[in-house]
Parts: structure tokens; sequence; C-alpha cells
């Protein structure tokens, strides 16, 4: 399959659940880092990534709306091209793969800034909280 084709079966929206959501606005609004949900987004990606999370590592998740769009959400490709590099087994829908990188990274954000991480240990995976 090519990467177009590729493309084309990926999600063209993002979604979060009500933990996910509630995670963006609550960091969004304490933690002055993030300028907006999708700065956060694309950063618990990131972190889900960097920590080697898996699917399986999801919690329960209830009631996913659609979140942003890929357009606004990813305009260069760069988060694509971060999810694809570290994990080329996800590189056939990596946006899908995405809404599960960001509801496991949303949640180790708050959950370690909240005990007093900071947030580049954080982002380098060296956080003991």
């Amino acid at each position: 399959m090519t990467e177009q084709e590729n493309a084309q079966k990926d999600k063209a929206q993002v979604g979060l659940s009500i933990e996910g959501n509630d995670h963006i606005e609550y960091l969004t609004k304490v933690y002055k880092w993030f300028e907006d949900g999708q700065d956060a987004y694309r950063t618990a990606c990131a972190v889900a990534l960097a920590r080697g999370f898996k699917e399986s590592d999801l919690p329960n998740v209830r009631n996913r709306t659609t979140k942003y769009g890929i357009g606004t959400l990813d305009p260069t490709g760069s988060l694509r091209d971060l999810i694809c590099i570290m994990r080329p087994e996800l590189s056939a829908r990596p946006y899908a793969s995405s809404e599960w990188l960001a509801e496991i990274g949303l949640n180790v954000l708050r959950t370690e800034l909240d005990t007093g991480a900071l947030l580049v240990d954080i982002l380098e995976g060296e956080s003991k909280a």
C-alpha cells in the first residue's frame, strides 16, 4: 500500500474522551506552557511516544468526540512524521494512533506536573514523580 493510500485511510479529524478534554482544559489553564489545546495534544503524543506506551496501556475512555481537524492540528505533517519515525508500526494510520497516544500522554503530563515534576524532565522521560 502506498503512503497516499494509507493517508486516505487515516483520520481527517481526531477526537478525545471526556477525560482527555478535561486534561487539555486543565493543562492550558493551569500550566501556561501550552498556547492552546493543540499544543498540549501534540506534546502529549510526544511524551507517550518517547516513553514507549502501547495502545493496550490506554485506560477505558468515555464518549470520544471530535476535537481537531488534521489540517489545523498538524499543518506541516510533523506530528505524523514523528509518529511514523518513532513507531513505524503505526505509520499506516498515524493520526488514528495519535488519539490514544494523546490520551495517555495527557494523563502523564497532568499527573506528573501536579506532583511537582518539571516539564523538561517529563519531556525527557526522566520524571520520577
